[in-house]
């Protein structure tokens, strides 16, 4: 038997041919001889066009362990500004953007500069782009195809231009911030521009693999500084030197034997506890790893209903209800710690004053935008972890209002280079929305907190605060109190003798 296709009209496209393969008749076009086809080679070639299409798409899906792409809606929406460049392009996803345009030049100036140093200009030059085609398809796994395509990237030297232009600026913006003598420089020596560059180099959606920052710097100043292998002379720390302490406190020091994915991401590690289990290479087997998977998701879920249902007290209340707030002396951001201890001196019940220690940070103007990056970061990214969501939920718990803010102050717990407090508990109040921890790492913490300011605690205290709040409104409750037991005795003696 024998299925024919209609002149001029692929197989693949032929609706009448399909039917009549698939029904097993023949179809009723008119053709000649030479365009018929026998039923198996037809099948075979429907069958072939159908799974190469399938292909495609599985392909197209496929995703590598960390991509870099936009930033979820459902928190972009939140604060556009905080996710996007203001001053600078790197990589492929904001490539093009009408408003960056002015440093492209600027990019090409240090990367001619860069080139430079390591001797022959050609020489560099061509090892650096050789490296970088290389990379190509390895780069090319972090991005989805549809990021590249919308962003006419989708070219193999395209992509690979983009790694060798952003990342030779880069390195060599590291090289010149750690020479002193910057006063000429266009961005070194331009205090607005080089912080607007600082906070756009550090956007989940303006990142490069740091594996091609490496490969760079191996390539050109690796060949001329002293001792390329020295920590003080590495990458990592010449990274770290040009973002500063952005957080205002005693950074851990950052182990070189990991490797990070882009900047965001060593910023993110490096603010982290020391022993931090995601930073450990997992060596578990995948039946462990899949048991552990369900688990997490179980308690990902209860996680996120008691979160969404929780009592929360903030920092005004807490004071009410006998927690002295005091700034921790830990030196790591998220060391935070809650204790109970005995007082004669307080009139709370049980004698009991609590204690909750944060370590202080700095806030100022592009604090909101790294938080929101970092934790955009890990709600992408679950194996991340949830530390930058889980301090900025629990700062949300404690910020209501400005009040709160004053008191954080007070503590030292907060060190506001922002402005008004009203700004301050504006932007943890809107910061984790629409985004919940995986794993809440201050949920032991938090109890403790609930559990201590029992309703009748706060009750009691509110009463002890009211009418004793001050030594004259203290006499005037006690003499209230004499003058009522006198009246009651007086009216009971009056009643006995009488009957």
């Amino acid at each position: 038997m024998t299925t024919v296709t209609r002149p001029g009209v692929p197989i693949w496209e032929d609706e009448e041919a399909i039917v009549a393969l698939w029904d097993g008749e023949e179809a009723s076009c008119a053709l000649s001889k030479d365009e018929e086809v026998s039923l198996p080679s037809l099948k075979d070639e429907v069958v072939s066009t159908f799974l190469k299409s399938v292909e495609i798409k599985i392909n197209c899906s496929e995703k590598n362990e960390v991509m870099m792409d936009r930033v979820p809606d459902m928190l972009r929406q939140q604060n556009e500004k905080a996710y996007s460049p203001t001053t600078i392009s790197i990589g492929p996803l904001h490539r093009g953007t009408e408003s960056l345009q002015a440093m492209e030049p600027v990019k090409s100036s240090y990367t001619r500069v860069l080139l430079n140093r390591a001797g022959t200009f050609e020489e560099t030059k061509r090892a650096c782009a050789v490296a970088m085609l290389e990379m190509e398809d390895e780069v090319r796994k972090y991005y989805e195809p549809a990021r590249l395509q919308s962003c006419h990237t989708e070219d193999e030297s395209k992509l690979a231009e983009v790694m060798l232009i952003d990342g030779c600026f880069i390195i060599e913006l590291l090289f010149r911030n750690g020479n002193k003598d910057n006063d000429d420089d266009p961005i070194l020596g331009n205090s607005f521009k080089y912080y607007a560059i600082q906070r756009d180099l550090l956007l989940l959606e303006n990142q490069i693999p740091f594996a091609v920052l490496q490969q760079l710097f191996r390539l050109t100043v690796g060949n001329v500084i002293p001792n390329p292998n020295d920590q003080k002379s590495s990458l990592t720390r010449w990274v770290l030197v040009f973002f500063g302490n952005i957080m205002g406190l005693e950074k851990n020091e950052y182990k070189e034997d990991e490797t990070p994915y882009h900047i965001l991401h060593l910023l993110h590690m490096q603010y982290l506890p020391v022993c931090t289990p995601y930073l450990q290479k997992d060596k578990k087997d995948d039946e462990t790893k899949k048991m552990e998977n369900k688990e997490n998701q179980k308690m990902e879920n209860k996680e996120k209903e008691k979160m969404e249902n929780r009592i929360s007290y903030p920092a005004t209340q807490l004071q009410l209800a006998g927690v002295e707030l005091k700034a921790g002396a830990h030196g790591n951001l998220f060391d935070i710690k809650f204790s109970t201890t005995f007082s004669f001196t307080s009139c709370s019940s049980l004698f009991r004053k609590g204690r909750l220690e944060i370590t202080p940070f700095l806030i100022f103007d592009s604090t909101e935008s790294f938080l929101r990056n970092c934790i955009a970061l890990e709600q992408s990214y679950s194996w991340i972890g949830n530390y930058f969501t889980s301090l900025a939920f629990l700062m949300d718990i404690l910020i209501d209002t400005a009040e709160d803010v004053e008191l954080l102050e007070e503590a030292g717990i907060i060190r506001n280079n922002l402005g008004s407090r009203e700004e301050v508990a504006k932007l943890f109040n809107g910061i984790c929305k629409n985004a919940i921890p995986r794993r809440f790492h201050y949920r032991k913490e938090y109890k403790d907190v609930m559990k201590f300011c029992n309703p009748w605690r706060l009750y009691s205290r509110r009463l002890t605060q009211y009418y004793f709040g001050s030594p004259w409104s203290g006499i005037s409750v006690v003499a209230a109190l004499i003058l009522f037991a006198l009246t009651f005795l007086s009216t009971l003696y009056t009643l006995l003798a009488y009957y």
